[in-house]
């Protein structure tokens, strides 16, 4: 009898997953309205390419997260922590004598390495990397000295538009907030 019980909450379990997965992969691919203004230039110079960064800076360790644990030597964990309460990358980096161009330069190059390997596989054109790179640019250096922790986008796709799962995102964290997502 306890038997049955638990594989009939599995069953529900997985049937209520299934039926939310349908559901955000639906509004993934119907995106934003047509009158809903860009929310980064990121997205503006990068969303139409296609570049899906999000996974790829998660794993080659370019997140502003990553880049200021490893220049300050503090865990991501206590990154995040002072970041949730209140501290800028900036302020953050600070307080290990690391300017806010160096977190941004440090950023920055992990990004151009991912787009010159996107153009080396034939992904981009030189022109749209660089486009790109600029873009990312002007958005790091925003969002080093933020102290928004939920990037504020209206991303869309699984991650909430962070790149976290397999949805188009195109919200702001792809220049790396503190949140367990980015």
């Amino acid at each position: 009898m306890n038997t049955k019980r638990v594989y009939s909450a599995v069953a529900g379990a997985l049937i209520a997953g299934v039926i939310l997965g349908s559901a955000s992969s639906g509004i993934a691919a119907i995106g934003p309205p047509a009158d809903s203004p860009s929310t980064s230039s990121v997205s503006a110079a990068c969303g139409s390419l296609g570049l899906q960064l999000g996974s790829a800076m998660r794993e080659s360790g370019g997140r502003l997260l990553d880049v200021v644990a490893r220049l300050t030597g503090e865990t991501t964990a206590d990154v995040t922590a002072e970041r949730q309460a209140g501290k800028t990358f900036t302020q953050i980096a600070a307080e290990k004598g690391i300017g806010s161009a160096t977190v941004v330069d440090e950023a920055l190059k992990v990004r151009q390495e991912i787009l010159a390997a996107k153009v080396q596989a034939g992904t981009i054109t030189q022109a749209q990397a660089d486009a790109a790179a600029a873009a990312m640019k002007t958005r790091l250096t925003e969002r080093v000295d933020s102290t928004n922790t939920d990037c504020g986008s209206g991303g869309r796709g699984a991650g909430g538009g962070r790149g976290a799962g397999g949805g188009r995102g195109t919200g702001g964290c792809g220049a790396g907030c503190a949140t367990a997502t980015q």
